[in-house]
């Protein structure tokens, strides 16, 4: 039993891997383009996520041989440290003056945002100030959750319909 159940566990990220392989390629360099050209005209790489989401700005940040240049939103306020109290910030929109009040994003920089479903309020909300601020948005986000729900945002907007390019990590409703 629980090799069949491996081996269906195998065949099920192989074939999310064959789809990203296939229908993301040109999305992810177009991404790499982004960023090439952010570094070239010395504007900054932000990385923004909230919950289980904070985790890719704190992978890409520091790396051993990687850019250094990446500049993480990590505040332990909006990581797993405390799920509730994340989730209660994640859910409250005028937190993102907060962010653009600690962060200095100019016109021409770009963000990639984490979210699963898209839909919270301080994501969105952050999204539609830094669209304004001439900010690239990059949404890392499961396409087939966020599509499948409603936005807790006023504007109804989900990050998706929000970012420059859109990036499915390929997660399920």
């Amino acid at each position: 039993m629980e090799i069949d159940q491996m081996k269906q566990y195998f065949l099920e990220v192989n074939e999310r891997m064959k789809y990203v392989i296939e229908k993301e390629r040109d999305q992810i360099g177009d991404v790499a383009k982004m960023m090439f050209e952010c570094t070239a005209q010395n504007r900054s790489i932000y990385f923004f996520g909230t919950g289980h989401s904070y985790i890719v700005g704190q992978e890409v940040f520091a790396r051993a041989g990687g850019y250094a240049g990446f500049i993480p939103i990590c505040m332990n306020e909006l990581g797993m440290n405390h799920a509730y109290k994340s989730t209660l910030i994640e859910r409250t929109a005028e937190y993102a003056q907060v962010i653009l009040g600690l962060y200095h994003f100019r016109p021409g920089d770009m963000i990639i945002i984490t979210s699963n479903s898209g839909r919270n309020n301080l994501i969105v909300e952050l999204a539609l100030a830094l669209k304004k601020m001439g900010v690239h948005i990059v949404a890392l986000t499961a396409l087939s959750h966020s599509k499948n729900c409603m936005s807790r945002h006023k504007s109804g907007f989900r990050l998706f319909e929000l970012a420059d390019i859109v990036l499915d990590n390929c997660s399920v409703y």
